[in-house]
């Protein structure tokens, strides 16, 4: 069968190589090639209503497989997962992409994003809970909807990541803690008694259940934590463990603890720090402060005779005083009712010092790569400068050759002052299935949108205003009118309008767009572009600058697909970044996954082998084919064609071929027998074909 398989692959992608001496074997690559080439485009809006479960649907999905096979892998393959039981399941998967994309971020997804921090609080495990394995943890979380999607993302080996998350690690060697059981050997039933223990003690990281010193573990942890105590700063799903559990939680901690030492703090963390040591010079006595709340008590060294010519003593003094969060933190251990012993302090993280510049908070955000070739010209201040007195300037272009690189559009933008203070200039390509020349326009906008942003959180209250301008007249309309809570469904580059929506609707100053008329300095004179408003020549600059992006580029070395700053959530299914409607090639890797699984199971190929084919250009072949060649081509495939040999099975028929008498008339031998009849009949069968069709 996969001789058989390979001899069509090479009919419906290499019409033109001849491998085979044979005559006849040429003669088929034509007419399998026109049948695909001429066909297929008649039957491309009829192939839009075909059902999704049957021969068509993975060619309309996209498929990697021929029609009957995919019947073949819901029958054997989809009834034994409960979650892919019915044929809507993968209908399912995308719609709940979509949903998570375009809402996730947005003020309509406020709730999605709280499930989304539980899922990370509750699993203890990483900051891409999607991208964890879901048969290993998947009984850490309660059931939710977002799970559900883990489930079928980790089934078919999708990656989500979610950037918009700011749970950080608190000290230097830190790590999740429920890794760290993960790592000594704990098997998957003690792991969810010991996340339920973790959960009740509102524990998330390795270092909160160390001291302030980082070297040995709190033994306040020990214990079960009281109802109403509070001792974290994030909020925890409630958990209530039985006793017994506390037995391995205490087993767990002692061997994870042992010998570890903990560097400085990175993060100010949020563990709860109920004490604090102050010995500021200013100060005239050292003292230490017992927070709770709103208030705290303030300890002095003890002058009790009994702790007198002890140093580390310390007795309280005053009661229910205003709290003042300043000193080391700190860990104790009770020595009597009001005297306190101090076992541990450690210096806080420094305060995180706000951006003195636009260029520090396009660092901080990350994913940089769109600022790589970033030009700035003029002295400090000038952009702030310039939006104040209304004299900023931005102007886009973007750019798409299809013929060049069909998958790679660009971007080219700039800022400058119309009094003459400086310019900023920046151009960058992208590599995406949905490329375009409006996705260009759109990233140019963005890129804008993004850096007026950078130069307001230097400058929360600056006023004045920016005037944008773009050749793009949809793009501007687009960009101009976004709704205030979400993007509408199936909107087309729903990545970059999401972002501009959610960080850049709400700036202190105006923004004005306007249009510009294309391409309208491709042939002028010097002289006569420079007559030309500034916005004008700008626009045709920035053209080509998008252009020389393209121009640059190495087709055979694409730049690398990656999340845009301040991209709440992106989705990437084989290393291919979703923008928009996510439909068909979900399907096709989603279908991809599951034959493999298939064909490993019935060896058919081994996994090694099946990575060898080219699903995508079989794909691409068979995409557009009209549905009785799709069903001739399955039964080609399977092996299960009206051939002699199969009647044999339950009729009289004779096995052997007619045309050569030498050899059992099989679905291999049909497209391989090389007697004189079967030439002849095969050429008739060509001829009466482009009679039919008019070739």
């Amino acid at each position: 069968m996969l001789v058989v398989f390979i001899t069509l692959l090479y009919m419906y992608t290499m019409p033109n190589k001849h491998y085979n001496s044979k005559p006849s074997v040429s003669l088929r690559y034509h007419l399998m090639a026109k049948c695909c080439l001429k066909v297929g485009q008649e039957s491309e809006s009829e192939a839009r209503h075909l059902p999704t479960w049957g021969c068509k649907s993975m060619m309309e999905g996209p498929t990697i497989m021929l029609g009957v096979f995919i019947t073949l892998l819901y029958i054997y393959t989809m009834p034994n997962k409960h979650y892919c039981s019915k044929p809507s399941s993968l209908r399912i998967k995308v719609a709940q992409a979509n949903k998570l994309m375009m809402h996730y971020g947005c003020s309509v997804g406020l709730k999605l994003q709280m499930s989304m921090e539980f899922l990370i609080i509750e699993l203890g495990i990483s900051l891409q809970p999607l991208q964890e394995s879901y048969a290993r943890y998947g009984k850490f979380v309660t059931h939710s909807w977002l799970k559900t999607l883990w489930e079928k993302v980790d089934m078919f080996d999708f990656l989500i990541e979610v950037n918009n998350i700011s749970l950080k690690l608190p000290r230097w060697g830190d790590d999740w803690l429920m890794r760290k059981f993960w790592e000594i050997g704990f098997d998957e039933a003690d792991l969810v008694k010991l996340n339920k223990v973790r959960l009740h003690q509102q524990v998330v990281f390795f270092s909160d259940v160390m001291d302030a010193s980082g070297r040995r573990l709190d033994k306040k942890y020990l214990e079960k934590r009281p109802d109403g105590e509070k001792w974290s700063s994030l909020t925890f799903p409630t958990e209530k463990p039985p006793r017994a559990f506390f037995s391995m939680w205490k087993e767990a901690l002692l061997a994870i603890t042992t010998g570890v030492r903990l560097g400085e703090y990175e993060s100010e963390g949020y563990k709860t720090w109920d004490w604090r040591f102050d010995d500021n010079e200013e100060n005239s006595r050292p003292k230490l402060l017992h927070l709770k709340g709103d208030v705290m008590d303030v300890y002095f060294k003890s002058a009790d005779e009994q702790f007198v010519h002890m140093h580390n003593r310390w007795t309280r003094t005053r009661l229910d005083e205003p709290v003042e969060k300043v000193g080391q933190i700190c860990s104790v251990k009770l020595i009597r009712d009001d005297t306190m012993a101090i076992v541990a302090k450690a210096d806080p993280p420094p305060s995180p010092s706000h951006p003195s510049t636009f260029l520090e908070v396009l660092e901080e955000w990350g994913s940089e790569w769109m600022w790589e070739k970033l030009q700035l010209q003029g002295e400090d201040g000038w952009l702030e400068e310039a939006i104040r007195d209304n004299s900023l300037i931005a102007a886009t272009d973007g750019s798409y050759i299809k013929e060049l690189l069909p998958n790679v559009n660009s971007a080219a933008f700039v800022l400058v002052c119309s009094k003459g203070r400086g310019r900023l200039i920046g151009a960058f390509p992208e590599q995406t299935m949905a490329a375009c020349a409006y996705r260009g326009e759109l990233f140019g906008l963005l890129a804008i949108h993004l850096l007026l942003l950078s130069i307001n959180k230097v400058n929360p209250a600056l006023d004045g205003s920016v005037h944008i301008f773009s050749d793009c007249l949809g793009a501007l309309g687009r960009v101009e009118n976004l709704p205030p809570h979400r993007i509408p469904s199936r909107c087309r580059h729903s990545d970059i309008l999401k972002t501009i929506m959610v960080n850049c609707s709400s700036l202190s100053f105006k923004r004005y767009f306007s249009h510009v008329s294309p391409h309208t300095m491709d042939n002028a004179t010097a002289e006569e572009f420079n007559k030309q408003p500034l916005e004008v020549r700008y626009n045709s600059a920035m053209d080509y600058g998008a252009k020389c992006e393209l121009w640059d580029l190495d087709p055979d070395d694409p730049p690398d697909q990656q999340p845009f700053p301040l991209e709440s959530i992106c989705m990437f299914v084989r290393e291919e970044k979703m923008t928009s409607d996510t439909a068909s090639h979900i399907r096709f890797h989603a279908h991809r996954e599951l034959a493999k699984d298939f064909f490993d199971e019935y060896k058919v190929l081994d996994r090694e082998q099946f990575e060898e084919v080219d699903w995508d250009n079989v794909h691409a072949a068979l995409e557009l084919v009209p549905r009785m060649f799709q069903i001739w081509a399955c039964k080609q495939v399977m092996d299960i064609a009206p051939t002699f040999k199969n009647l044999s099975k339950y009729t009289t028929q004779e096995r052997w071929c007619p045309s050569c008498c030498r050899k059992v008339e099989d679905c291999a031998h049909i497209l391989e027998c090389d007697e004189e009849g079967r030439v002849e009949a095969l050429m008739l069968t060509i001829d009466m074909l482009e009679h039919s069709y008019g070739w």
